[in-house]
């Protein structure tokens, strides 16, 4: 079999951690395994091997004790480019059907439930963010005998943000706006211009600010909060 051949069996590409070794000549050995379906993967391992080699191969995640140890042959290996200690073979598996159906779905299943619980968690990191830089303020240039406003930051990244607040702002007027900074110093402030508005039900209006640049000193301190916060 070709290399493109286990490549078009493949089900799942996110890799999971497994344990393999060739009976008689290989001891147990760690690797990771990608583009696994009912038919073939890819395993990747320090060792090169070779073609034809038979290797046994069991699953690193929780309930594997209760699968099946499959029963694999080595059809291709080479080197990885830049990594020449670690190595890339393509298998396929020679167990019989019913047990590598019955294990390899096992596998998928539990590759895309941790998936789930990564995005969940990286999604609730994410939201715990937005609260602790939600309440912001601002006020109008020039105006800034008014002192600063509330607003509720709804969204932010590095061009620009969007908040809520009561009071009534002109499309395109100068406003400055002061955002908690990620490591809880002083607040940080940005230059911004009104590009949109939308009034929206509670009786607030969403308004959307295109950043012109921070106020000097500011720079690498937005830097750092937007990195916080878009970081999972």
């Amino acid at each position: 079999m070709r290399e493109r051949d286990t490549r078009s069996a493949a089900r799942m590409r996110r890799p999971i951690e497994v344990q393999y070794h060739s009976p008689g000549v290989l001891g147990w050995r760690m690797g990771r395994m990608t583009d696994f379906g009912w038919e073939g993967a890819r395993l990747t391992g320090a060792e090169a091997l070779e073609p034809e080699m038979a290797l046994e191969i069991r699953f690193v995640m929780p309930g594997a004790e209760g699968l099946d140890v499959l029963k694999a042959k080595v059809v291709w290996s080479r080197a990885l480019r830049g990594t020449p200690s670690k190595h890339e073979h393509g298998i396929v598996f020679t167990s019989a059907a019913s047990k590598v159906q019955q294990t390899i779905s096992a596998a998928i299943r539990y590759v895309l439930q941790s998936r789930k619980s990564d995005e969940a968690g990286a999604e609730r990191r994410r939201s715990t963010r937005m609260r602790r830089v939600s309440e912001a303020s601002y006020h109008e240039v020039g105006h800034e005998s008014t002192g600063w406003r509330p607003a509720n930051v709804v969204n932010l990244s590095v061009h620009g943000m969007q908040f809520k607040t009561a009071a009534l702002l002109k499309s395109g007027e100068m406003i400055e706006l002061r955002l908690p900074s990620a490591d809880g110093d002083q607040p940080i402030v940005m230059r911004g211009r009104v590009v949109w508005s939308q009034v929206v039900p509670d009786q607030n209006v969403n308004y959307g600010v295109e950043f012109i640049a921070p106020a000097p000193g500011h720079e690498e301190r937005f830097e750092a909060l937007v990195q916080w916060m878009t970081t999972s």
